[in-house]
């Protein structure tokens, strides 16, 4: 297990230090762990943060103190991951794990409207905005697209009542059929708790140390 490194990436709202119980499993192991807050979270600076944000930093951590063979992303973070491995032409050769990624950025958008009553007149004019400012569509912004590109073997773990990152947006990807991503389902523990989850942990821990890179 020498000289393989991890990165683990967190989601939105959230902190790499909310995820400490996996780094000493995974050191207890022989590997080096990676983290950071993403901009405008934790205890980096800035006021905003955007997905295209979040991969050039990701892109920018591996440049620096990589290479990274193993990454482990919790939903916002899965999907900047996503849009990440899918530009490398040896994404084969990662290991990557999806906790609860948001799949869709559409129903991102859907979902923060209904809690903040954002009108779908004012939806429109953020997905145009996105457009205008990126040079492409919401729907892009899409875990589902990315994965038809990355070869990567892949544990995706998510739960069937997740609210935020509902499954049936992850299920589309599995009626996809891809060969290299193993998925796993939990009941109850929603968004933000599976990440915690002893039993969780102990999966991806055993995914990343007993089957070889």
């Amino acid at each position: 297990m020498g000289n393989q490194k991890v990165l683990i990436l967190h989601g939105f709202s959230s902190t790499m230090s909310k995820f400490m119980h996996y780094v000493q499993p995974l050191v207890d192991k022989g590997m080096e762990v990676l983290a950071f807050d993403a901009p405008a979270h934790g205890k980096s600076t800035g006021k905003t943060v955007n997905v295209l944000q979040y991969r050039d930093m990701i892109e920018q951590v591996v440049h620096l103190y990589g290479p990274v063979n193993v990454f482990i992303a919790h939903s916002f973070g899965g999907l900047a991951l996503s849009l990440y491995a899918e530009r490398l032409t040896n994404n084969a050769e990662l290991k990557i794990i999806l906790i609860a990624p948001a799949t869709e950025t559409n129903t991102a958008i859907s979902y923060f409207s209904e809690k903040l009553d954002i009108s779908q007149k004012l939806q429109d004019a953020m997905r145009t905005h996105i457009f205008e400012r990126s040079g492409i569509k919401a729907k892009d912004f899409s875990v589902r697209r990315a994965m038809k590109q990355i070869q990567s073997d892949t544990l995706w773990i998510h739960d069937l009542n997740d609210d935020v990152t509902p499954w049936k947006d992850a299920e589309r990807v599995k009626d996809d059929g891809h060969k290299n991503i193993k998925f796993v389902n939990t009941t109850g523990l929603g968004h933000r708790r599976i990440y915690k989850d002893e039993t969780v942990a102990k999966m991806v821990i055993n995914f990343i140390t007993e089957k070889p890179i």
